[in-house]
């Protein structure tokens, strides 16, 4: 049996690791911190992204991309979107056309504008096979077989039956959809609305201002989503609301966690400098931004979030804006 590549052995990659290992698959997850894939091969553990998972056997690691996509067909990439083309990049002449991609990773690449899979396909060919995987799903959770569901979104009907069968079980449920575009914001937009949320508690105000807040953005990301040519219903799915009301209020949510620091005060510099994995909303705030720059839109609320974590605007000011 071919083993399955994993790009990226932070929590979600590794996460995904023991799904498919638990289903009877060899896995090989590439890592860019040597010390990481050290104690995976040593220890089966993966205690800087993962604490008190203990690993199966069959999940191995390595620093070397030629290894770990050599004898692959199916590449799980679960990198963080701001390092996600260099991954790529260096990937290229390891990827062969049989090459069927799972993107696993939620953001909007900052200057660009693009998507996880428009990354892919600039990067490693236009014909590149992938579906892009998304929804509420903490990875301790899913590492603890808690039952999930998870959005599958690919225009390829065969990738998507193959991607069940490989993945699916009796604690991991895949929806299918076809809009990989709307997924994929969807995946995006809840972590700058999670770092809102959390800004606002950091700073102290009620649940009533929060709620106030998450309806106010929630149009924006209506209108947003509507400009960029995403389904509607999307948003009112896994991928839309299901992930966004498990990441503004579950107690795992890191997006969270750093929003609250900024509305206690803390430097965006400060924090990042603290945590081994940089929340994904501080990269998603900026390319956010952009992305309405370039759609030429006026959203307050995610611009008004962009101009807290650069200190041009106090939250008092912001809270105006609702």
């Amino acid at each position: 049996m071919k083993p399955i590549t994993i790009l990226g052995s932070g929590a979600w990659g590794t996460a995904i690791a023991t799904v498919l290992a638990h289903n009877g698959h060899r896995v090989i997850i590439w890592s860019h911190e040597t010390e990481c894939a050290h104690e995976i091969n040593q220890k089966h553990t993966n205690s800087a992204f993962l604490p008190d998972v203990v690993l199966h056997e069959s999940i191995s690691a390595t620093t070397s991309l030629h290894e770990a996509c050599r004898s692959s067909e199916w590449i799980f990439e679960a990198v963080p979107v701001q390092f996600l083309r260099s991954v790529f990049v260096a990937a290229a002449s390891q990827i062969r056309q049989d090459h069927k991609f799972v993107l696993l990773s939620k953001g909007i690449e900052q200057e660009t504008a693009l998507l996880p899979s428009q990354i892919l396909l600039e990067t490693c060919g236009t014909r590149t096979q992938h579906v892009v995987v998304s929804g509420p799903s903490f990875a301790k959770d899913l590492a603890q077989k808690q039952l999930t569901g998870v959005i599958a979104a690919t225009g390829q009907s065969s990738l998507l039956k193959d991607l069940k069968t490989l993945l699916e079980n009796e604690y991991l449920k895949i929806i299918p959809a076809t809009d990989v575009v709307g997924v994929q914001l969807c995946a995006a937009l809840k972590n700058v609305i999670t770092f809102g949320i959390g800004v606002l508690d950091g700073a102290g105000y009620a649940d009533n201002t929060k709620s106030l807040f998450f309806v106010k953005i929630f149009e924006e990301t209506k209108t947003l989503m509507s400009s960029c040519k995403g389904q509607p219903e999307t948003l009112l799915g896994l991928a839309g609301i299901g992930d966004l009301v498990l990441t503004a209020f579950g107690k795992y949510s890191r997006n969270l966690a750093a929003g609250q620091r900024v509305g206690k005060g803390e430097s965006v510099s400060s924090i990042q400098a603290s945590l081994e994995a940089v929340p994904e909303a501080f990269n998603s705030v900026i390319s956010v931004k952009q992305l309405i720059a370039t759609q030429q839109l006026s959203l307050p609320l995610f611009e008004g979030l962009y101009n807290i974590m650069q200190g041009t605007v106090s939250i008092p000011e912001f809270i105006q804006k609702l």
